[in-house]
């Protein structure tokens, strides 16, 4: 019987881990029965997930240290457990955080009918559930938390675009687009950039002829078959830093004239990118940085008024924060929102 009981412990966390025992056979957190519980399902504990064969970038490290940091300083219980991105194991997860009788539940979650299916399963318990990452639709209806794809990436495009005017003074610009269109966001986020820089430079050609798996290989791949067919392309607009990588690389490799010149445009905000984008020999000189401090602060405002009842659980309202737009920035401002956003100080 002892060892059925130990084999059973080491089923569960292997897949879904608690925040106090992210390693499969640790020790479950104790809950403290005097404070309130909230549950976080996150899509993975790595740095990567996969997605209808799309490669994805996760931050989900650094949100799991803004929650610790928000259950230390407003004294709650948290359980943190992995979903992934599939019927089966968010199904279990939220199974797992409603047998350990959490009092609110965020989702983190990319593909919606996934989110639909979880929401309904917590609502049926009489839990509230609050969903971060994608919302394609309002059929969800519960909260969502997200960002504002749309207009900060308008904002990069603007601001991208000045830039490269001030610097090229009269030249027509060529941007390479790096994207999949397979999701909402990375849509947005192409329609946002784009339509910010056609409104400081209208005339200007965006090439977006080969679609990527998100890999960094793929838009290498991409950017290295694009710059063979073309001589003329100035700017690589990339809807994610992982694209962003992959046009770095091919810039690096490919032997063409011009590619020295070629500018790199990236969103996510990941040290990688930050390092780059604060890097003034690097061609990386845009990029948005996601506001992951304000997103997880928005989450557990939304998350406690949905226990208290301020906010009804079948509510399908938004809230969005807006994420941060650099153009060339200094050391400094890196230093500082990598510390504000992901934990990591890069100062010595």
């Amino acid at each position: 019987m002892k060892l059925l009981f130990i084999i059973t412990i080491f089923t569960f966390t292997f897949g879904f881990l608690p925040g106090t025992a992210q390693a499969a056979g640790k020790k479950e957190m104790i809950k403290d029965s005097g404070k309130p519980t909230f549950g976080i399902v996150h899509i993975t504990f790595n740095s990567i997930f996969t997605y209808n064969s799309i490669r994805y970038q996760s931050f989900d490290s650094s949100y799991r240290k803004e929650w610790k940091r928000l259950s230390n300083k407003h004294n709650f219980n948290l359980i943190e457990v992995e979903g992934g991105v599939a019927f089966d194991t968010t199904s279990m997860a939220i199974r797992r955080l409603l047998a350990l009788n959490v009092d609110a539940i965020l989702l983190f979650q990319h593909e919606p009918a996934i989110a639909r299916v979880a929401v309904k399963q917590a609502q049926s318990a009489g839990i509230p559930i609050a969903v971060h990452g994608i919302r394609e639709s309002d059929e969800e209806t519960a909260p969502y938390i997200g960002f504002t794809e749309y207009k900060t990436c308008y904002k990069l495009g603007k601001r991208f675009a000045e830039y490269f005017q001030k610097n090229n003074p009269g030249r027509k610009a060529n941007v390479l687009v790096l994207n999949s269109r397979t999701v909402i966001s990375d849509i947005k986020r192409e329609k946002g950039f784009t339509d910010g820089f056609k409104s400081v430079l209208a005339d200007t050609t965006f090439i977006h002829k080969y679609e990527d798996t998100g890999s960094v290989d793929s838009a290498r791949d991409v950017v290295e078959v694009t710059l063979r067919g073309r001589k003329d392309i100035d700017i690589i607009y990339a809807t994610s830093d992982l694209r962003a990588q992959g046009a770095l690389a091919a810039l690096r490799m490919y032997s063409g004239s011009r590619n020295n010149s070629i500018l790199i445009a990236g969103v996510g905000g990941s040290e990688n990118a930050i390092r780059q984008v604060t890097n003034p020999k690097s061609p990386w000189k845009g990029e948005v940085g996601l506001a992951i401090k304000k997103a997880a602060d928005k989450s557990y405002e939304v998350l406690n008024k949905m226990v208290s009842g301020e906010i009804p659980m079948k509510s399908n309202r938004e809230f969005l924060v807006e994420s941060y737009v650099f153009i060339n920035p200094t050391i400094k401002e890196g230093e500082e929102y990598l510390k504000k956003n992901h934990g990591i100080d890069l100062t010595p």
